[in-house]
């Protein structure tokens, strides 16, 4: 457990009470630590992604609970970037459908989707069978398959 958001209060109270509560034996309170500075988060980040995570919350001293995106509550992720042939299109389901859905790619004699990052013009007109993409991803998962793959750009090379 790392916040208590039905608990009203500052960021700290609400940490107070979750550690305070009683609650069920497969449950604990993640250990919250003050960043002091650029350089210890990037550290702290580092030892993170090495135990297999993907990065750090930081969560604003004093802040309220948001049920929404805010400027209180930061993830802190590294990315890395490389490029893939599109393979195949999927079709859009939802808000996108008759649309491109997503833009399956080839990447190191791996086969994953690309969904996210793409505009709605790129849904309407998708690059190209056979072009190139940069694409940004996470990190791998177990089998060697980028994790939260992004769309970047369409590789240009003429």
């Amino acid at each position: 457990m790392f916040d208590a958001p039905d608990f009203e209060g500052r960021f700290e109270d609400r940490l107070k009470y979750c550690r305070e509560e009683p609650m069920p034996a497969h449950c604990s309170v993640i250990e919250h630590i003050v960043c002091e500075g650029k350089d210890h988060l990037e550290r702290y980040v580092h030892e993170i992604i090495k135990l297999g995570g993907e990065g750090a919350m930081l969560r604003k001293p004093g802040s309220r609970y948001v049920r929404s995106r805010s400027d209180t509550l930061w993830k802190v992720k590294r990315f890395h970037d490389d490029e893939a042939i599109i393979i195949a299109h999927t079709a859009g389901k939802g808000k996108y459908k008759g649309m491109l859905g997503a833009l399956v790619c080839s990447w190191r004699g791996k086969q994953f989707n690309v969904g996210s990052g793409l505009s709605d013009a790129d849904r309407l007109e998708p690059p190209p069978i056979g072009s190139q993409i940069t694409f940004r991803y996470t990190e791998t998962t177990k089998a060697k398959i980028p994790k939260c793959a992004s769309f970047v750009a369409v590789r240009d090379y003429e």
